[in-house]
């Protein structure tokens, strides 16, 4: 997946505790999961086959299926867009993330 400054959905970023955020929409639309927002509460909440995510912004935890999990940093709103942690979003749903310092990359792949 690419991301670019054209398409309007933000561009991801390093964070203040060296962990790769994302902008929440384009990349799990992509992987096949349904994405909302609570205004309201602050909340993301992403549904994919059987599994529940619900990410609070700027907390250190999510809900995997409603089980209250600690992550290494929070989900943030920056620029009107929001970002999520990568790895702690994306392994809930079954991914394993590598880093590539080579080509500053990120893969993302399907256990």
């Amino acid at each position: 997946m690419v991301f670019s400054e054209e398409d309007n959905l933000g561009i991801p970023f390093i964070n203040e505790d060296n962990r790769t955020m994302i902008p929440i929409r384009k990349p799990l639309e992509a992987i096949g999961a349904e994405v909302g927002y609570d205004s309201i509460n602050r909340v993301v909440t992403a549904v994919k086959d059987n599994v529940s995510i619900i990410i609070p912004i700027d907390k250190n935890i999510i809900y995997i299926n409603g089980e209250e999990v600690e992550i290494d940093t929070k989900a943030i709103i920056k620029d009107s867009r929001t970002y999520i942690p990568l790895r702690s979003v994306f392994e809930a749903f079954g991914y394993n993330i590598e880093w590539h310092n080579n080509s500053k990359t990120v893969i993302i792949k399907k256990n």
